[in-house]
């Protein structure tokens, strides 16, 4: 069965900010954190230790860049996504009607 790539830029862009967030992405990313501090305790690294601790660095701060700019436009279009709708209304905790009464 073929994967169906949704049209909208937004929903990808949302699901890719989830996928990123998934255990085994931050699983990898403690991982490459711990090689980096072991990486930085070697006394006299060869050129391909040094090359892989650059290449490190670099992929953690493009992640977080690439993060960051992911959490800016979901906040943007959150409007834009399907089922914010919704979500909107149960986030908002805004009581109305009867439910008043069952306020903290």
């Amino acid at each position: 069965m073929d994967k169906q790539i949704p049209n909208n830029p937004n929903l990808l862009i949302q699901r890719l900010k989830e996928s990123l967030n998934d255990e085994k992405v931050k699983s990898s990313f403690s991982l490459l954190t711990d090689l980096i501090s072991v990486l930085e305790e070697v006394d006299d690294p060869d050129p391909h230790q040094l090359r892989l601790y650059e290449n490190i660095v670099n992929v953690i701060q493009y992640f977080s860049i690439l993060n960051n700019n992911l959490t800016e436009i979901t906040k943007k279009n959150n409007s834009l996504l399907p089922g914010t709708i919704l979500s909107k209304l149960y986030d908002k905790n805004t009581a109305i009607g009867s439910s008043k009464i069952f306020e903290d």
